[in-house]
């Protein structure tokens, strides 16, 4: 099956005033006018099916640990740092570039719909491309510098990860400081996943008992399933077990957790017999909880030097 490009459906609130929009700022033009919807298209063939939406819904996407801020209509253009420029002059409020995979950078349509603008963007993978990328070497790395701090910060943006610019900064310092451990995950140079060790968790029962804590483990969607979370965990036991007796680490109980859940248990983690905790505090009999990122039940492992 040979496929060319499509359309994409964008619910907008004032169907004129959003073509407008995507007239003057990408170049978009209205080739027919339906009761239902507008169809727009440009110089490059692009058609793009502006629907009316009167609740306050944009597009968006999840990745497995819940809503994330993806862009969700992607374009090629031949020059993103022109193109930045351009729309910076027109008043859009556009992110920062990105240098993962390439240049790009995001910003929203007037309904807060996600788009993104790409040059270079990868070549397509095929499956031998795949196969090889299976076995490709996967190298782990501590967080030393802030030239890693900020390619880990450009490659979270890129994949929707949100964290706060004093997050990355605090980490390092952590790190310097000797109360977290971040190890990243590279595959030919690119970031491919991370997590942490916290020495002086959040958690009251792994502080009190002086029990470090696996914290944030994220391996990006296109590295999945290819032994990196396990990786990660191999280095940490490792490394924590010249100094402690036992790790521990917190896993959500909804089903996008599945497969962290079973990974954990497969490595000999056990509940710590705490029950679930919410926002590190026990979940007290008949109280309500929020189903959530959350609500978490904690587990550890004994380390053998």
């Amino acid at each position: 099956m040979k496929l060319s490009s499509g359309y994409h459906y964008i619910p907008v609130s004032d169907l004129y005033r959003s073509a407008e929009w995507y007239a003057v700022h990408l170049g978009f033009q209205i080739v027919f006018e339906d009761p239902l919807y507008l169809e727009l298209r440009n110089e490059s063939g692009i058609r793009m099916m502006l629907i009316p939406n009167e609740d306050g819904i944009h597009c968006h996407m999840s990745y497995a640990n819940g809503p994330q801020a993806v862009h969700v209509h992607g374009f090629i253009v031949p020059d993103p740092e022109a193109a930045y420029r351009q729309l910076e002059e027109r008043g859009i409020q556009v992110g920062s570039m990105s240098r993962y995979q390439g240049l790009s950078f995001g910003f929203h349509d007037p309904d807060g719909n996600r788009i993104e603008l790409w040059g270079d963007y990868p070549k397509a993978l095929t499956a031998g491309d795949h196969a090889g990328a299976r076995n490709r070497e996967v190298r782990i790395q501590r967080l030393e510098t802030p030239d890693q701090a900020e390619g880990w910060r450009a490659a979270f943006a890129k994949h929707g990860l949100v964290r706060s610019d004093d997050y990355y900064d605090d980490c390092l310092r952590e790190n310097r400081n000797g109360t977290r451990m971040t190890l990243l995950a590279m595959v030919d140079g690119e970031l491919a996943g991370c997590a942490h060790v916290k020495y002086i968790s959040g958690y009251p029962y792994f502080r009190d008992h002086g029990i470090p804590e696996i914290n944030d483990l994220n391996v990006f969607p296109e590295y999945r399933r290819k032994g990196i979370a396990n990786q990660l965990l191999d280095q940490f036991e490792s490394r924590v077990s010249a100094t402690h007796k036992r790790i521990g680490i917190g896993v959500g109980l909804y089903r996008d957790y599945g497969q962290a859940q079973r990974i954990y248990c497969r490595r000999g983690y056990i509940p710590d017999g705490n029950g679930a905790a919410y926002h590190g505090q026990a979940v007290e009999p008949g109280s309500t909880i929020r189903v959530d990122d959350d609500l978490v039940l904690y587990f550890t492992k004994e380390l053998s030097r």
